[in-house]
């Protein structure tokens, strides 16, 4: 840390590619960690000591000499051993590579430019993408059942054996393409084998439906990537000031309304999409009971899976973002942010489709008939209320609990518009307000009850 004042970039590049960032090789090797640890047990002692002082040595390193010493590109190199490590098959990795992601950003946003903020918001995107949890539905799909992908390895048997005398006429192994089938590819293997006999084609036939059978998804690695998400969320949050448990404004005026105030609208446009695109596939996971029906069923899960924690979470950090955008854009048109006035449109608009889903998934708690009106809606579900089985009560008290954060936040942003603009918002939101209201006297949630 002394000498590294008087190194120059070039110099400063060559210490970090062949020393420092030479030490986290075995990331990229996940048999080097193995020979390295017999347990792991060992290998998690590791991670959760050594590797992550080192990381958090490497983070200071960079925000010491970054950017007077220390070469550009050092930054994106940095930001994708970050990202190797929370792709890491381990939670305790991913942990440590999202807590120094979050400690890189937050000591260096201050002196960041824009191609700076493109990585950092690129990186993230992409972390986002990769750890969304999608082998959910495939293992739904995928699992017809045991008994349906045991009837189609039989099929792909039985095929194969009955093309074994036409194999044997084969004279030499035609190249692999792209469109063959297991009766060409069986046909390549027989040929290739002196005797061709029935042995040796019964034992290609597993091979051969391996390779063209699905994989089977990997439980472990998709609970892995739920985590990761969360964390990826929570990070946000911090950053931002705001937190997931329903204060989204606890450091309104400190570090997260300065990083905010950091960030070009672009940038913050393309969070919020990663916010967005996570909250939509966890209400189209949580909204498909036929799915998480089937993985119980499956023994995937002991219990119906959920996202909603995902889905309420990213929905609560969208609104705290979003409230500070239409702040800014009031200003904007008056002439003070020229960049956020041109996307003031997309903002109000983006505003106002989420505040009605928020409102929406918090009527629905409590399931009923939607088609009369709110009014009658309201009385439905009172009604209802009364004839629900425990169980289902405590569902329902469970998403309700859920999203009250967001709903408060929701509740609070309509009572701080003023004129045309209150007037609007509650008109177009009139069924969903009255719904939630509904929704709150029945369940005795006398918080949103008095806020509303």
């Amino acid at each position: 840390m002394k000498q590294g004042g008087e190194f120059t970039h070039d110099q400063w590049a060559s210490v970090l590619r062949t020393l420092v960032f030479s030490m986290f090789a075995d990331l990229q090797d996940a048999s080097a960690s193995s020979r390295r640890f017999s347990t792991v047990d060992d290998l998690e002692l590791w991670f959760s000591t050594t590797l992550v002082k080192a990381l958090r040595h490497v983070v200071s390193l960079f925000t010491r000499y970054h950017p007077e010493r220390l070469p550009a590109a050092m930054l994106r190199e940095l930001l994708e051993l970050l990202a190797l490590c929370i792709e890491q098959p381990s939670e305790v990795l991913g942990r440590i590579g999202t807590s120094c992601l979050q400690d890189l950003v937050r000591a260096n946003f201050r002196k960041w430019d824009d191609d700076a903020w493109r990585l950092t918001c690129d990186t993230i995107a992409r972390l986002f993408n990769w750890s969304q949890p999608r082998e959910l539905f495939a293992m739904a799909g995928a699992s017809g059942a045991s008994s349906d992908l045991q009837h189609q390895k039989l099929k792909q048997k039985q095929d194969i054996k009955k093309s074994a005398a036409r194999a044997h006429e084969v004279s030499r192994p035609s190249p692999l393409r792209s469109g063959d089938t297991a009766e060409s590819l069986l046909a390549d293997s027989v040929s290739s084998n002196e005797n061709g006999d029935l042995d040796n084609v019964t034992a290609a036939v597993d091979t051969v439906a391996s390779e063209l059978l699905p994989a089977k998804p990997d439980y472990e690695h998709t609970t892995l990537k739920c985590i990761l998400q969360l964390l990826l969320i929570q990070t946000l949050g911090e950053l931002f000031g705001a937190s997931v448990d329903g204060t989204p404004d606890a450091d309104a005026s400190g570090e997260g309304l300065e990083f905010y105030q950091h960030m070009s609208a672009h940038h913050l446009l393309m969070l919020l999409d990663c916010l967005e695109q996570s909250r939509e596939f966890a209400h189209r996971f949580n909204g498909d009971r036929r799915v998480r029906r089937r993985l119980v069923e499956m023994g995937v899960m002991p219990t119906m899976p959920s996202l909603l924690k995902q889905e309420t979470s990213s929905a609560l950090i969208m609104l705290h973002i979003l409230r500070r955008m239409q702040k800014e854009g009031t200003t904007a048109k008056e002439g003070a942010s020229a960049e956020m006035s041109a996307a003031v449109d997309e903002v109000d608009d983006r505003m106002a489709t989420l505040m009605r889903a928020v409102l929406e998934q918090y009527c629905d708690a409590i399931p009923g008939d939607t088609s009369d009106g709110a009014q009658v809606r309201v009385v439905r579900r009172a009604t209802k209320v009364i004839g629900m089985s425990e169980a289902a009560a405590k569902r329902a008290a469970v998403v309700v609990a859920a999203w009250k954060p967001a709903v408060t936040v929701v509740v609070g942003h309509l009572c701080e518009m003023e004129g045309q603009a209150f007037a609007a918002s509650v008109r177009a939101l009139w069924p969903e307000i009255v719904g939630a209201m509904g929704t709150a006297a029945a369940l005795a949630d006398l918080d949103v009850v008095e806020s509303l």
